[in-house]
């Protein structure tokens, strides 16, 4: 599965790359830029991806075939089980011109097995279709795992075509596969389905587990060190010996060849410095009486060469390693190495020790064999070099993506600021017409408010006037009867200082189209709707309701009227305590009764009216069981009439 191809050593290299099937548009313009910088960052640190150059071992290949949907299989045995945690393959590489190098007959969908000799069917550890497109790829690909194995196997179900010619065929450089940091997979048994017409010649099924890999380690930015080179003498077989400190289980060396030259065409072999033929003893007395043969190696052909010769034999405790050329290189009479590694359990405990030679004359640097680095940088342990190939390989997919997507983003803000403009110049437009159209609404509704007091100053006075006219006619009979007619008068006083106070709230009312006395008609309003139930009304800050608008005050009293006709209606309710509270910020309104309640929202009719006064209703159960509605909202500026003089008729 495609999660395979993002986590190369996480504990090592840091956060896994995310999915390539992430998609980007999900993130922000600001995580984009932030994403990509991190990658920047983070590839200045890791291994280059630099080919080995000149001749030497390429890998393996299967038959070949005129179609994709075949099945082939490639696998690695080692002696007994042990527990392993990743499963490294690197491609066979093909050199494309400008386009540098890539991955040919590496196989688009195919899946890994891992199992024992008891279990030869094995089990799954990772599975690769082709829309999980991990091709095309130069860098090696890493598989984490978590499993006891005695065996690994690779089975291609579709395979992809080769670069030379339009067959199929399957093709693996090397497939390495770590316990730790050991790889147990070097130098063991390669089985496959079959092999290609170039096998024995310039393909090797051998060659899957020789550890040769087409990669030069190269560290950007960190010191570098010039090879070990000497110059046998003749006199007596050279020799090269290391003192380790102190006895130790060992069970690999790792010979770096010294780096290549920069010229081209390069002037010497890959494996220049390398004897053709040598043995390896270890020891733990520094006269070598004890010595046993931990490595007897003779260069096979001429592929059978790399960057790093890794040899690897039964653990065994030693202290003095010794190497002993019988055959120098063909190609001239030296012997050198960029660093020799020794392991111990997986860590080189050959690193800053001393060295020494016998049988040779010094030509460069000997203390430069185990100081760690060679001509490139800084010498990683191989599997933390293929973690980070393999991440760099997918960060530098990964980040011309957001490049793309944000060049798309910013092209997109283009296109909006554009847009914007034209959008400005309608909303100001819109902004003028907006503002005619309220003053001609403002005016709309002071005509009807003018209206409206036209009509309260009738209905207040006309009453009255045709009543005093009506009593007028009665005292004039009652002219004869001085006691009716004293009664008939103080009823006209009456009711003419009646009629004067109605037609003073009405002129104050026409005068100040505006001025509401809410606290008032609330009272009023609940004599009326509660006459038959107890009720109580506390208004406090009365004085900062006076200079509002008066259709916020209406809203007000309506929402508050409306309360109490749904109390009455249908709460049952017995008890009904209201109370209104205003001060410079905010207003209060809060009405609760005894009744049967809500359902623990407010009715549709009391959302309406808070919405409009701008406030939040909650609807509660009250203490005493009933409903408890509470209205909460800021207190609105002062009306523009609030500062109107008062006149008094």
């Amino acid at each position: 599965m495609a999660v395979f191809l993002m986590a190369p050593v996480v504990g090592l290299l840091g956060e896994p790359t995310p999915p390539a099937q992430e998609r980007l548009e999900s993130r922000t313009f600001e995580a984009l830029q932030r994403r990509g910088q991190e990658i920047r960052n983070e590839l200045r640190a890791l291994s280059l991806e630099n080919m080995v150059g000149g001749i030497g071992s390429v890998g393996f290949e299967s038959q070949l075939h005129l179609s994709p949907q075949n099945k082939e299989w490639v696998q690695v045995d080692w002696e007994s089980p042990v527990r392993i945690d990743q499963v490294v393959l690197a491609p066979l590489l093909w050199q494309m011109g400008r386009l540098g190098y890539t991955a040919g007959g590496f196989p688009e969908e195919f899946r890994v097995l891992a199992g024992t000799a008891e279990d030869r069917v094995g089990k799954e550890i990772a599975s690769f279709q082709d829309k999980d497109k991990f091709l095309p790829r130069s860098a090696p690909l890493v598989i984490p795992c978590d499993t006891t194995a005695s065996w690994v196997r690779v089975e291609a179900s579709l395979l992809s075509k080769r670069i030379q010619d339009h067959q199929y065929s399957l093709q693996i450089s090397e497939i390495l596969v770590f316990s730790g940091q050991d790889n147990v997979a070097l130098n063991a048994a390669v089985s496959s389905s079959s092999v290609g017409n170039l096998e024995g010649t310039r393909r090797f099924s051998k060659a899957l587990s020789d550890g040769y890999l087409p990669y030069e380690m190269n560290m950007p930015g960190v010191k570098s060190s010039i090879a070990f080179l000497s110059t046998p003498t003749g006199e007596e077989r050279f020799s090269l010996q290391i003192d380790l400190g102190e006895s130790m289980p060992i069970n690999q060396i790792n010979l770096f060849a010294i780096d290549s030259s920069f010229t081209s065409p390069r002037d010497f072999a890959g494996d220049y410095g390398i004897p053709d033929r040598f043995v390896i003893e270890g020891a733990n007395r520094p006269d070598f009486s004890d010595a046993v043969v931990l490595v007897n190696r003779e260069k096979r052909n001429l592929l059978d060469t790399g960057q790093i010769l890794m040899l690897r034999f039964p653990e065994t405790r030693q202290r003095y390693i010794r190497l002993i050329s019988l055959k120098h290189h063909e190609s001239k009479n030296v012997v050198g190495f960029a660093e020799v590694e020794v392991f111990s359990h997986g860590r080189n405990v050959a690193l800053r020790k001393l060295a020494g030679i016998t049988g040779g004359t010094f030509t460069k640097r000997i203390e430069s064999l185990t100081d760690g680095h060679n001509l490139n940088g800084r010498i990683l342990p191989i599997k933390q070099w293929l973690g980070e190939l393999a991440r760099r390989h997918d960060l530098e997919n990964e980040l011309p993506r957001i490049n793309q997507e944000i060049q798309a983003r910013l092209a997109q803000q283009k296109r909006y600021l554009a847009v914007l403009g034209w959008a400005a110049l309608l909303a100001l437009a819109g902004a003028a017409i907006a503002v005619l159209l309220l003053q001609l609404l403002k005016m709309r509704q002071i005509a009807e408010l003018r209206v409206r007091f036209a009509a309260d100053l009738h209905d207040e006075l006309g009453a009255n006037l045709h009543s005093i006219s009506l009593l007028a006619e009665m005292a004039r009979e009652d002219l004869r009867s001085p006691e009716k007619l004293e009664g008939t008068l103080e009823e006209i006083k009456n009711l003419v200082a009646s009629t004067i106070a109605a037609a003073r709230y009405c002129i104050e009312k026409q005068t100040h189209p505006l001025k509401h006395n809410l606290p008032e008609d609330m009272r009023n309003i609940s004599r009326r709707i509660l006459a038959d139930i107890d009720w109580e009304l506390d208004i406090q800050g009365g004085e900062h309701l006076r200079d509002l608008k008066v259709t916020f005050l209406d809203d007000l009293f309506l929402l508050y009227k409306e309360c109490l006709v749904n109390i009455s209606r249908h709460s049952m309710a017995t008890r009904v305590r209201a109370s209104l509270r205003a001060d410079a910020k905010r207003i209060e309104l809060h009405v609760e009764d005894n009744g049967k309640g809500l359902d623990g929202r407010a009715p549709k009719s009391l959302q309406r009216r808070a919405r409009l006064l701008g406030g939040r209703i909650s609807a509660e159960q009250g203490d005493a069981g009933g409903s408890s509605i509470r209205l909460v909202l800021r207190r609105p500026r002062p009306s523009i009439f609030s500062k109107t003089k008062k006149t008094t008729p």
